[in-house]
């Protein structure tokens, strides 16, 4: 009984969270996939649900497949700073809600903040002093995702190809979780349609990263 009521409590939480990123994007569901694929699986759908949360949903970063672009870039980064795609992420999402370019340069995750406003700017026809909120998040954007992108076109190293695996298996894990607390609700709740089929891919995912 305590493990249906708290797979219950646990399936609920997690529609409540995705609801509340419907608020930032239009297809929650959808960015969060598309995310997953861009960053081979090394978190889970609930970490980047969670991760996600933290995107002002007036912020440049509630255009998904921006934010998935830079999803991908910073998992790159946390190889480079031996930190999770979680930590860089979120790192990063702060840093672009603030329009803070200063702690992505000292956190080497961009050279110059000033460069990148220099450089939006004068793309857009204004001087920095003329630039929005919204447009310095855009330059800090398109400086992270500029500046790193060589990082995409390199091959991992063994270490990094490790830390990948260790990673993918523990998301899918974690995801086999979340599909089985969802398959159990809907043995209970008939409204939790397609459960049973999630769930049953994600055994599919976990015997792949397995072999």
């Amino acid at each position: 009984i305590r493990f249906v009521n708290d797979a219950l409590a646990e399936t609920d939480r997690r529609r409540q969270q995705v609801d509340l990123l419907s608020t930032t994007f239009d297809n929650a569901q959808a960015a969060i996939q598309r995310t997953q694929e861009a960053i081979g699986r090394v978190a889970s759908r609930d970490e980047i649900t969670t991760i996600f949360l933290k995107i002002d949903k007036n912020s440049v970063l509630a255009d998904s497949s921006l934010a998935s672009d830079l999803s991908a870039v910073t998992k790159e980064l946390s190889y480079r700073f031996g930190q999770s795609w979680k930590e860089t992420t979120a790192q990063v999402i702060d840093a672009v809600n603030a329009g803070n370019g200063d702690a992505l340069e000292k956190a080497r995750i961009i050279n110059s903040s000033d460069e990148a406003m220099l450089r939006y700017a004068d793309s857009i026809g204004k001087t920095v002093p003329q630039l929005t909120a919204f447009e310095r998040q855009q330059a800090l954007v398109n400086a992270v995702l500029s500046e790193n992108q060589r990082l995409l076109s390199q091959p991992d190293s063994s270490v990094e190809q490790q830390m990948n695996a260790n990673a993918n298996l523990s998301s899918s894990w974690k995801d086999l979780r979340v599909a089985f607390q969802e398959w159990v609700t809907s043995l209970i709740d008939p409204s939790a349609t397609g459960a049973i089929d999630y769930w049953a891919q994600k055994i599919n995912d976990v015997a792949a990263e397995i072999n």
